[in-house]
């Protein structure tokens, strides 16, 4: 009986799936369930970002990914209206050299609207952090606000690598409500993300 209880714990499911940026130096772990939004059907949906921000991003994104609890196409994900399960995007992308410049000695200033539009909200909807971890400095985000209509919770960390050469984006949203019901999932994944520079 011990025998074939510990064949058959050695032989159950992974909880989770392990995420690498594809050697850009991000990595986390997501609940095993949850499903990866297809490459193709990603980059269909960013076409049509024709903004200065879209097509800047579009030229200098190294590695991107977006990930559901709930299976959702790309324009759901990207949608205004927060989504009732968790939604994860990340992606790491070279930094122009205006943007390189702009930086300074403010990277808190310098990230603060990476995803959130921490500027144009009420004062006290958006907690801003510093984020230090493994030479890569940025900032840690949680801000409740209405988006297309609902409120949303959105939490974002948006670091750079010690050469500042790069930008790491890891955000996840969905509704205020879904964000308090997938609390516990959502911790750990933030707590798993982990960044190293890359060589070379």
């Amino acid at each position: 009986m011990l025998a074939a209880t510990l064949l058959l714990s050695g032989c159950s499911a992974p909880a989770h799936q392990y995420i690498a940026a594809n050697g850009d130096g991000m990595y986390f772990a997501l609940p095993a369930s949850w499903t990866q939004v297809p490459m193709k059907q990603l980059v269909k949906a960013q076409q049509g970002w024709t903004d200065d921000a879209g097509n800047v991003f579009r030229q200098t994104v190294r590695w991107q990914g977006v990930w559901s609890a709930h299976t959702i196409d790309a324009d759901r994900a990207f949608a205004a209206r927060p989504a009732s399960a968790p939604v994860v995007f990340a992606y790491v992308r070279d930094l122009v050299g205006v943007e390189q410049q702009g930086i300074g000695k403010d990277v808190k200033a310098a990230l603060r609207d990476v995803l959130i539009p921490a500027s144009s909200l009420p004062s006290g909807s958006v907690l801003t952090q510093t984020w230090t971890r493994s030479g890569f400095t940025g900032i840690h985000q949680t801000g409740t606000y209405v988006s297309g209509g609902a409120m949303q919770t959105t939490e974002v960390v948006s670091t750079l690598p010690p050469a500042r050469n790069r930008l790491y984006v890891f955000a996840m949203r969905c509704s205020e409500s879904c964000y308090s019901a997938y609390g516990r999932d959502i911790n750990a994944v933030f707590e798993s993300l982990t960044f190293k520079e890359p060589r070379g």
